[in-house]
């Protein structure tokens, strides 16, 4: 039986495919804790406004 080795061009072709799938799962989780956790505690600027004082 012979064992299946990857070809040069075919590892670095994986290498650089794995590589990229890796950092778009990261952007997305990223983007999934900044938007559902992180923004929660975000103060809208608006209410830090200074208003016409009440008379």
């Amino acid at each position: 039986m012979k064992a299946n080795k990857p070809k040069k061009k075919q590892g670095w072709l994986s290498t650089v495919r794995e590589l990229a799938i890796i950092i778009v799962v990261a952007l997305i989780i990223s983007a999934l804790i900044r938007s559902f956790l992180m923004q929660l505690y975000v103060i809208p600027s608006a209410s830090m406004e200074k208003h016409a004082p009440d008379r």
